[in-house]
């Protein structure tokens, strides 16, 4: 880190995918959750969902010494382990209720913007909604009903989860512990926090806010990050 101190992060990564399209390696992030749920870029632009994005950075940084290549980034994927119960007002046929499984088991995430790259997930859609991966890929080889992103948006998310942890690290190595939490609507960092009998948070407080996130499209939020990586490259000249 910039105050000479080195950061160590420890984690496993439930499930790494690779492909090869015209000799160009892909890899994928697969992460197994007991709850349902998606990658939310207002979690990763303010810090709450540092995860996938780092487990990408860190796959992709090592695959020419892992696997003999540079890799681009096909997507971060959440796959939901759970025993689903179909309901159906008639009496479904064996075909009918595999269909519905694959639906719910259907995983979330953020794909690449590649079609080509869509269809290695899913061999069996040449076109329409996929059943694996959230996706549907239009007949002009379009991509909608996603959130997808190009290489250079991936990019941009990898240099803004590494300053998040840059800066969480000089803040321990410092000593700052911002009495700050956030929250966005009904959720709150205080719900599950084991922590809030030593920081005694009380909204009450004059002196105690908490930090309110602001609501913004997916599409303002990669402006905004876009502009921040423009003005930190502009200062480092």
């Amino acid at each position: 880190m910039p105050n000479g101190y080195e950061l160590i992060l420890r984690g496993r990564i439930d499930r790494v995918d690779k492909a090869t399209n015209q000799e160009h390696l892909y890899l994928r992030i697969i992460d197994y959750k007991s709850s349902e749920r998606g990658l939310s870029l207002l979690d990763v632009y303010y810090g709450l969902a540092l995860q996938m994005i780092a487990y990408l950075d860190v796959v992709l940084r090592n695959s020419l010494q892992w696997l003999g290549a540079q890799a681009s980034p096909a997507g971060v994927l959440y796959f939901h382990v759970h025993n689903p119960m179909i309901k159906n007002d008639y009496r479904l046929s064996e075909t009918d209720i595999e269909k519905q499984l694959f639906k719910q088991y259907k995983m979330k995430g953020l794909l690449l913007d590649d079609a080509d790259v869509v269809r290695m997930m899913d061999t069996s859609t040449e076109s329409g909604y996929s059943d694996i991966v959230p996706a549907y890929i239009k007949k002009d080889g379009g991509i909608s009903m996603a959130k997808v992103a190009d290489e250079h948006t991936f990019d941009i998310l990898k240099q803004h989860i590494q300053q998040l942890m840059t800066q969480a690290g000089i803040d321990i190595t410092t000593g700052k512990v911002h009495l700050n939490p956030f929250q966005d609507k009904n959720r709150s960092a205080c719900t599950f926090c084991p922590f809030l009998s030593v920081c005694q948070f009380d909204p009450q407080l004059e002196s105690n806010n908490y930090h309110r996130l602001m609501d913004m499209k997916d599409d303002d939020i990669l402006q905004r990050l876009q502009k921040e990586m423009e003005e930190e490259g502009k200062s480092s000249w």
